[in-house]
């Protein structure tokens, strides 16, 4: 997949389990990078800023995904497992592997 067409699933799939964050400019970086807050944790209520970097290959597209969340008293791992749900709804919906 062409990083654009990568970089448009990756904003639709942000969107659509939480809000997509406008990013202004990218650094210099020749990376593309697409970032939402989710829900992550118990029911969700752990909001975990999730980054969708792009990174162009021969004729396909690279993708790391990154989770953070601030954690408590109790580990919860909630940007570990907001990554996780967002690239395997990325897998999904594109038929990618993981």
């Amino acid at each position: 997949m062409p990083p654009q067409a990568a970089a448009d699933k990756a904003e639709q799939v942000l969107s659509k389990h939480g809000s997509v964050l406008d990013l202004d400019g990218n650094g210099g970086d020749p990376d593309r990078q697409v970032a939402g807050i989710v829900g992550s944790g118990v029911a969700n209520l752990n909001p975990a800023v999730v980054t969708v970097t792009i990174r162009a290959s021969s004729e396909r597209s690279r993708l790391v995904i990154r989770g953070a969340a601030k954690e408590g008293l109790i580990k919860q791992r909630a940007g570990e497992k907001a990554a996780k749900r967002i690239a395997a709804a990325m897998a999904h919906a594109s038929g990618w592997a993981v």
